[in-house]
């Protein structure tokens, strides 16, 4: 015990000192809970994590900024890639989607249950996904039977602070020294995925056309995908100006208002509600 929170009061003394030796790094924190297994962000046990380890981050001296915490029902990771690419990105150093699974399986009578706390460390200038920091508290094994609703939320909360120190600390060490990664950033690759989102039949068809007919392509095929949200393969020509730049313009002459999500092999457009689009 004695080792444990000597190695903790190390690792505070070594983030406090980094902290100090420059800028500190700016990071939009956000929550994401809307997926196979992940508990809502209004469960006691992800408020849990969420406010101390954004309370442990600011006092390592991180900068954190919130959007859409007053947004009501889930939000998955792509709606949080959707918000973030709305951010002025300039501004920001990184982007922390953070949730929590609660893993549960039956089995004879028992019931194995287990909480993982999980962040994707996401680059607020590519836009691409750096790290993934995971922490798993041990196994609970109960009883169906014997174990009430408020036996099962002692073992959450224990589960809970099995995981938080481990998970702050980690967060902490790979954030605290994070700058982005400006110098990396590339020209578009010229080969790509491109994602169609939101938009109608009609729309898609006059989208594949002025794509296929922009002077930076090269060929223009149709994978196969949901209808709903249709994915086609991007083949750029060597001199291609940006994409992103391209695509816009397109968008443009259409008389389309489209959130333009570009990662590193893949460029998605979300549709923007026209009737929408002026308070965007």
């Amino acid at each position: 015990m004695f080792m444990k929170k000597a190695m903790i009061a190390l690792i505070c003394i070594c983030l406090s000192s980094q902290a100090l030796a420059g800028e500190p790094p700016r990071v939009l924190y956000m929550e994401v809970n809307q997926g196979q297994d992940m508990i809502s962000r209004d469960n006691p046990a992800f408020r849990r994590i969420f406010d101390h380890t954004g309370n442990f981050l600011q006092h390592e001296n991180i900068r954190l900024f919130e959007e859409g915490r007053d947004i009501v029902g889930g939000r998955s990771f792509d709606e949080a890639m959707d918000i973030a690419s709305q951010a002025k990105r300039k501004k920001l150093d990184a982007v922390v989607l953070v949730s929590v699974d609660q893993k549960t399986r039956h089995s004879n009578g028992k019931l194995k249950d287990r909480l993982i706390a999980s962040a994707k460390i996401i680059d607020a200038q590519t836009l691409e996904l750096v790290d993934i920091i995971r922490v798993k508290s041990p196994v609970a094994i109960l009883s169906d039977r014997e174990c009430s609703d408020e036996c099962r939320n002692m073992i959450t909360r224990r589960h809970v602070r099995e995981i938080l120190p481990e998970f702050k600390d980690k967060l902490a060490i790979r954030l605290i020294d994070y700058r982005p990664r400006v110098a990396e950033v590339k020209k578009s690759p010229s080969e790509l995925t491109l994602t169609l989102k939101g938009f109608k039949e009609r729309e898609v068809y006059y989208l594949e056309d002025r794509i296929q007919r922009l002077a930076g392509t090269r060929d223009l095929s149709s994978l196969r995908s949901n209808p709903s949200k249709p994915a086609y393969w991007l083949e750029r020509r060597q001199d291609a100006d940006n994409v992103r730049d391209e695509l816009a313009e397109v968008l443009a002459s259409l008389n389309l208002k489209a959130r333009i999500i570009q990662t590193e092999r893949q460029v998605t457009l979300i549709k923007v509600n026209q009737d929408l689009a002026y308070l965007d």
